[in-house]
């Protein structure tokens, strides 16, 4: 089940920029909460979070502000906003990020995952 409704109809692509497939070791921070997990794609826009564990219960409402930490995209906070939860009951298995401002330490990093994986 997905929370987020799709914005301009069934099968409609939103995203500016190309996802890629990755597996990433990251921490997303909403507040005083921290969450572990993995990324599981990565674009010049943002990048799709998958909590681990019983903490996933993410109070995370839709547009709300964040940071992301990955160690491999420049060990920066990187200022998300949460664009969507997909959800199984109420744990959240994975969270839409979409970056509001890409740190220049992060964006070497982030560029070069994407081009490796194209």
């Amino acid at each position: 089940m997905r929370t987020g409704a799709a914005r301009g109809g069934v099968g409609h692509e939103r995203r500016r920029h190309r996802r890629v497939p990755v597996s990433l070791a990251a921490e997303l921070r909403l507040g005083p909460r921290r969450w572990l997990g993995r990324l599981r794609d990565l674009s010049l826009g943002g990048a799709c979070f998958e909590p681990e564990g019983p903490e996933a219960e993410l109070g995370a409402a839709d547009g709300g502000e964040a940071a992301l930490f990955a160690p491999t995209l420049g060990a920066v906070p990187i200022p998300v906003e949460v664009r969507h939860r997909q959800t199984i009951e109420t744990a959240v298995i994975a969270v839409g990020l979409a970056f509001r401002e890409l740190p220049r330490a992060a964006e070497a990093p982030v560029r070069e995952r994407v081009a490796r994986s194209e």
